[in-house]
């Protein structure tokens, strides 16, 4: 079965956001039959939520699937009889999820985010100089203009690792996991989308 794949960087840090996509087909890497609807939720470790927003994002443009927001599922916790303890797990959406009519949940971990600017600044000087005449009333003037112009440009390096899983909802059971490391190098001007 081919899909199509978008390769992207997830830099969402507020001030350090960079996608850079490109569309590519080649076979699918995982077995993805059967599963239409999908919901990524949020991954844990450094920007967890920037990075699940980033990826349903190219989910959502890439339009192969049917993407479900996870503030439409809620956790469904079984207590214990010490009560419920720990934070909600993935395993806790599968109930809510079948409810929705979800196929698959994407789960996972920010293994390494990182993003270095540097700020280059330039300043420069304009100096014109010129004579203007009027020789309707016989006058002229000679003057100088000055200016001054500073520019700013930011030098990123941004790397982000995650690791991932795909749940199928109807069994529970892993169907695949992936690592994937995306980086980005270069320089951004002031009008630069972030």
């Amino acid at each position: 079965r081919w899909v199509p794949v978008c390769v992207w960087a997830v830099l969402l840090l507020p001030g350090c956001a960079i996608t850079a996509p490109a569309t590519a087909w080649r076979p699918a890497q995982i077995d993805v039959s059967g599963i239409e609807q999908l919901c990524v939720l949020e991954f844990s470790g450094e920007q967890g939520r920037s990075v699940a927003a980033a990826l349903t994002a190219r989910l959502w443009e890439n339009e192969f699937y049917t993407l479900v927001d996870v503030a439409d599922l809620s956790p469904i916790r079984v207590a214990s009889a010490s009560g419920i303890t720990g934070a909600v797990q993935p395993a806790d959406y599968l109930d809510s999820a079948r409810g929705q009519g979800v196929d698959g949940l994407i789960i996972g971990d920010v293994i390494e985010y990182r993003c270095d600017d540097q700020v280059l600044s330039s300043t420069s000087m304009h100096v014109s100089s010129g004579r203007t005449e009027d020789a309707d009333h016989g006058l002229s003037s000679t003057g100088t203009d000055m200016g001054v112009s500073h520019t700013q440009t930011i030098h990123r390096e941004a790397t982000v690792s995650i690791a991932f899983r795909l749940v199928e909802v109807e069994t529970g059971k892993v169907r695949a996991t992936r690592k994937t490391t995306q980086t980005f190098q270069g320089d951004l001007g002031p009008d630069s989308a972030r």
